[in-house]
């Protein structure tokens, strides 16, 4: 009699034992995360016929701008690789570009998404982003682009750095550092007309 309720014992305990057991893989698997890679790309550019025109990789050929005041807008693209590592889908939700100035959201933009353009034979027109269902244990790669108006440029000037903004599945705000912007080293750098 002792024994059958020993082994009883034994076998609830190693049941007991394997169900923890399952339960704490499981959420370890669950830990996973997004891994972000960024190329980015931001020129001033001007519509003056006598400043040079750069090929950028993935902003194509740009008249650049050889100053503020010659500045018209300001286009910028980014790449974005996009691993997850989990064992569960992750979600990027309401995607935004801030620039910033030392601290502080200056400006925001939702970006265009390369993926979401539809092609007419009067032009194009380009969908903005939306949400991002990442399958487990993939790399994904978007384009995303816009550009800033002279009306917003001002603005633009004051920024120091550029963020990428988003909410992940468990409703929280997750920002990746894309780039620093020094204006001022920009043009001085570029040849003057």
């Amino acid at each position: 009699m002792s024994d059958t309720l020993f082994g009883a014992i034994i076998a609830r305990s190693f049941t007991l034992f394997g169900v923890l057991l399952a339960s704490l893989l499981s959420f370890f698997r669950k830990l996973g995360k997004l891994s972000i890679y960024v190329t980015w790309e931001g020129v001033p550019t001007s519509n003056n016929p006598n400043n040079a025109i750069i090929n950028y990789e993935l902003l194509g050929h740009c008249r650049i701008s050889t100053s503020q005041k010659d500045t018209t807008e300001y286009k910028y693209a980014l790449l974005l690789d996009i691993y997850n590592n989990s064992s569960y889908a992750k979600i990027m939700r309401s995607i935004v570009i801030e620039f910033m100035d030392k601290n502080n959201v200056v400006f925001s933009q939702i970006p265009n998404d390369s993926k979401n353009t539809k092609s007419y034979s009067s032009g194009q027109i380009h969908g903005k982003v939306c949400a991002l269902n990442i399958p487990p244990k993939t790399i994904l790669q978007y384009k995303y682009f816009e550009r800033i108006n002279d009306n917003d440029l001002s603005i633009i000037w004051q920024c120091t750095n550029v963020k990428l903004s988003y909410i992940n599945e468990k409703g929280k705000i997750k920002s990746v550092d894309i780039a620093e912007l020094d204006h001022d080293s920009y043009f001085r750098k570029q040849p003057k007309n």
